[in-house]
C-alpha cells in the first residue's frame, strides 16, 4: 500500500541504505511464522466527503475518524 512504512521492532523507520532489518519469529500451536515489521494506516468504510482514505503514516497528518495507524508483522515465511 502507499501508506505502509517499513519499521524496526520499536517503530523506527528503516533507513534507505539499511542492509538488515528486525525480524520476528512467532510460534503458535504446531506452526511458526517469520516476518518483518511495518507501520500501516487501515481505514474502515468510505472516506467522508471524498477525503483521501489514509493520512498519517505517509503525510504525518491527522488520521481520519474511520482510520487507525498500527504496526503489524508481514509474514515472509510460514510453516504448513
Amino acid at each position: 500500500s502507499t501508506s505502509a512504512v517499513d519499521v524496526e521492532y520499536d517503530g523506527t523507520p528503516i533507513k534507505p541504505d539499511a542492509v538488515e532489518r528486525d525480524q520476528v519469529s512467532i510460534a503458535f500451536g504446531t506452526g511458526e511464522v517469520m516476518g518483518e515489521f511495518v507501520r500501516e494506516v487501515v481505514c474502515l468504510g468510505k472516506a467522508p466527503d471524498g477525503q483521501p482514505t489514509a493520512k498519517g503514516a505517509e503525510t504525518k497528518g491527522p488520521l481520519l475518524t474511520n482510520c487507525v495507524e498500527l504496526r503489524t508483522v508481514l509474514a515472509t515465511k510460514m510453516t504448513e
